[in-house]
């Protein structure tokens, strides 16, 4: 194995560890393999088949090492889960063997002479099969083999240590595993399968060197994801393993339909790695890689109440692969469409994205949480391309439920869609077609809330220099004579003449606005949560600068944000101190005009 140690990085089989000795630094988290990941494992090795040509192999996965020192041998870095079951596996095997040796001895008539020959003959296959030397793998925080492995047989020993009592599960499930497949299961050819065909990727931190000053920087760089073990890897496999093609007698024609899903994936990843797009299909901003990931999981309807499960998809892929394997069904056609179906799901996705209209209103639908992504799919898959139309416009009416005449207000569960669907369909209202809702930067700015455009209860200051600054802000924008009562108003002295004084410039500000209109849809505007809460209690001429200030810096605001600071919708704005009743009469009747295709003709169940 010299040679390969040099290279750093390779493919080893099983049987090439056997002999080895692997230790195991106490920064690692303990042994947590539960049933079904043991299972798993199990199950697949034995489903696995390779080629008829003998070619194929499972991949087991990264297994990241360090050389150590002579008695440590390689210092295990990342992959201890998976290699501690492969050596309970090869424990159970080797036990099987010798329990299968003492039946042979027990039941012989034979003499002595045929005895040693028999005992010679198994030992023999043993040799053959690799058991005699399994690797050893030591624990700095357990111990070595002979300590750990210990508690398969001592259940008490086993209740003393977390780390042990799940060795010990692992092993009892193992156990019943093989158990169950009886004497008909060809224990041989099983353990033939897992040392010669079960692959890991061989990753050697140090390329055949000694320095480890870096292994638990790389350990922490692996379980952060640089080196992922994704359920989405684990499909792609399943896809390309050669073992699907079996039977073709086509060695080219497999080679060049492997090439072309390989390509198509690459595709696919490519085009998700368009941040715009991801964040449409999406509908929240995450770190999921590789990305075409989603598209499997909405494939397998993963949701999030079924998050804590990383392979979730694979398993259900797996299960399509089964199914097909049990029910005699033909491996390439099963393949073929099954892939079909993938590459289907991803070009509905970017039909989507490319589409002014489906853009913006399915888009609207994921991001307001009205419906999920396979819903979505399922409606356009089973329908044809004007009913899947008229879906999304009874989808996006339900969803707010007004009919343009009732008085939403403050705290009102619609009012966040009404206000998000405003900004959107006036994009999508746009002549320029590239003009669109940037469902990217609006999630990337985290929560909206929904912002009072004239404060709604401004909190007076409540010391001397906060009284002083607040006028500081107040006095560019009042007249002259708030003017002169600022500059002539000791703000360290009299906190009784300030309250006045306060009143006079919140009245000043709040001009012709009634105290129930304060908490009025034409009252109210999406805004980041951050900026929101920074400057609420502003008064509007201030709040404008703010915002626009905000704006040039790159912060994203929502476009009919904007346009409300901007007075856009009034037609002849009376300057830009007040929000006064012409502004806010416009806002309203823009938010119903342009909401009019989706306003209730009757009622309507809210989702």
């Amino acid at each position: 194995m010299e040679n390969d140690r040099q290279r750093g990085n390779a493919l080893r089989s099983v049987n090439d560890l056997l002999g080895e000795r692997f230790f195991v630094p106490k920064y690692q988290r303990g042994y947590r393999w539960r049933e079904g990941q043991v299972l798993d494992l199990l199950q697949d090795i034995d489903a696995f088949t390779p080629g008829n040509d003998g070619r194929g192999w499972y991949c087991l996965q990264p297994l990241v090492v360090h050389r150590g020192t002579e008695a440590e041998g390689w210092r295990l870095v990342d992959g201890q889960q998976r290699l501690t079951t492969i050596k309970l596996i090869l424990t159970w095997l080797d036990r099987h063997y010798v329990e299968e040796l003492c039946k042979q001895l027990s039941s012989s008539t034979q003499e002595t002479q045929g005895i040693d020959q028999l005992i010679l003959a198994w030992l023999d296959r043993r040799d053959v099969e690799g058991l005699r030397r399994i690797f050893s793998l030591t624990y700095e925080t357990r111990g070595s083999d002979k300590d750990w492995l210990a508690v398969l047989d001592d259940e008490e020993a086993a209740r003393r240590n977390i780390d042990y009592w799940h060795i010990r599960q692992a092993w009892q499930c193992i156990c019943e595993w093989f158990g169950e497949r009886g004497e008909a299961f060809d224990t041989y050819a099983f353990s033939s399968k897992l040392l010669h065909r079960c692959r890991f990727i061989w990753y050697d931190t140090g390329q055949g060197g000694t320095d480890n000053d870096n292994e638990e920087d790389v350990f922490i760089r692996l379980n952060d994801g640089k080196i992922p073990l994704t359920s989405a890897e684990l499909v792609k496999a399943l896809f390309l393993n050669s073992s699907n093609f079996a039977g073709s007698g086509d060695s080219e024609a497999i080679r060049l339909r492997q090439l072309e899903i390989s390509s198509q994936w690459d595709m696919m990843e490519e085009a998700l790695a368009d941040d715009a797009f991801w964040a449409f299909i999406n509908g929240r901003d995450n770190k999921m890689r590789p990305r075409i990931g989603y598209i499997l999981d909405i494939m397998a309807g993963k949701t999030d109440g079924k998050g804590d499960d990383d392979y979730f998809t694979y398993r259900h892929f797996q299960r399509r692969f089964d199914d097909n394997e049990r029910s005699g069904g033909d491996k390439r056609a099963f393949v073929n469409q099954l892939w079909r179906e993938v590459h289907d799901t991803f070009l509905a996705l970017r039909e989507w994205y490319g589409d002014k209209r489906y853009y913006h209103l399915t888009g609207y639908l994921l991001n307001a949480g009205c419906r999920s992504v396979g819903e979505l799919l399922d409606a356009y898959m089973n329908n044809e391309k004007d009913s899947f139309a008229a879906i999304l416009d009874t989808d996006v009416s339900k969803s707010i439920g007004w009919d343009g005449d009732e008085d939403i207000r403050y705290g009102d569960p619609r009012l966040r869609r009404i206000l998000l669907l405003h900004n959107v369909v006036t994009m999508m209202q746009q002549d320029n077609e590239t003009a669109r809702f940037p469902f990217g930067d609006f999630i990337a700015g985290g929560n909206h809330d929904i912002e009072h455009i004239h404060p709604q209860n401004p909190k007076e200051p409540d010391t001397p220099a906060k009284r002083q600054a607040w006028l500081d802000v107040q006095r560019p924008y009042v007249d002259g004579g708030l003017k002169a009562r600022i500059d002539s108003f000791d703000a360290w002295e009299d906190g009784e003449a300030f309250g006045k004084l306060y009143g006079d410039i919140r009245a000043y500000f709040a001009k012709d606005l009634e105290e129930d209109e304060t908490d009025s849809l034409s009252n109210l505007c999406l805004l980041q949560a951050r900026l929101n809460r920074s400057y609420h209690n502003s008064f509007f001429p201030d709040k404008r600068a703010k915002i626009l200030l905000a704006d040039q810096e790159g912060t994203f605001i929502p476009p009919c944000t904007k346009r409300v600071f901007y007075k856009y919708y009034t037609t002849d704005p009376q300057g830009m101190t007040f929000w006064d009743r012409s502004d806010r009469e416009a806002y309203l009747a823009n938010i119903k005009e342009t909401l009019k295709p989706y306003l209730k003709k009757k009622n309507h169940e809210i989702r």
